[in-house]
């Protein structure tokens, strides 16, 4: 079996795989690869973020340097007519997101200039650092203003599964669903599936 997966640019180690099954935590490279197949599988065309382009824009962006702004506006380049990106929100505090323990969703709507936040822990201490998410995009796109909403989530039963549940909140709004059929079960699920679409992936690239 290969070391490694490429798939679109989100790389996967095979060490990984075991990721996908309880009781494991999801890391960065896990949820990079499956927002790639989040929008393999949906008609909504949104802005997926890398885990690491959310740590640069984090951690590493200058927001007093205009053109280093200005590059990472060139490079957020939606895919579809609706500007509406997508991140997860870690509460690491160094470099590397994968560093954190806890994972959260947020879903900026540029036109719109609404943050919509997405924790299925409740009011955690992610919610801070995704207002501070928000405020640097609308800095980022150049908006006015930016209206952030802490939205009512269904809460995980367990200690690790926080990104899996992000990613199931994810798909939800991407099939235009209710985030409130997001459950132990359905999550269970979801993980299930992507781990068994990486093993395939692994297998091919044998």
């Amino acid at each position: 079996m290969a070391s490694e997966i490429n798939y679109r640019d989100a790389v996967l180690e095979r060490a990984d795989l075991a990721l996908f099954a309880p009781p494991h935590w999801l890391n960065d490279r896990a949820i990079h690869f499956a927002m790639k197949l989040l929008e393999d599988d949906s008609a909504v065309k949104w802005l997926l973020l890398d885990p690491a382009v959310y740590a640069f824009l984090m951690l590493q962006c200058e927001f007093e340097d205009e053109d280093e702004v200005s590059d990472l506006r060139r490079g957020l380049v939606f895919p579809g007519d609706e500007r509406v990106l997508v991140t997860v929100v870690s509460d690491a505090a160094g470099l590397h997101v994968g560093g954190g323990s806890h994972w959260s969703l947020l879903v900026y709507d540029v036109d719109a200039d609404l943050a919509r936040h997405y924790d299925s822990m409740g009011r955690s201490a992610n919610e801070q650092r995704a207002r501070q998410c928000a405020e640097r995009l609308r800095v980022c796109f150049e908006r006015e203003t930016v209206t952030f909403e802490a939205i009512d989530t269904p809460r995980q039963t367990n200690a690790y599964d926080c990104g899996a549940y992000a990613l199931a909140v994810c798909r939800a709004l991407m099939m235009k669903g209710d985030i409130g059929f997001v459950t132990p079960a359905t999550v269970e699920a979801l993980r299930e599936g992507f781990g068994a679409r990486a093993r395939a992936m692994f297998r091919e690239a044998s």
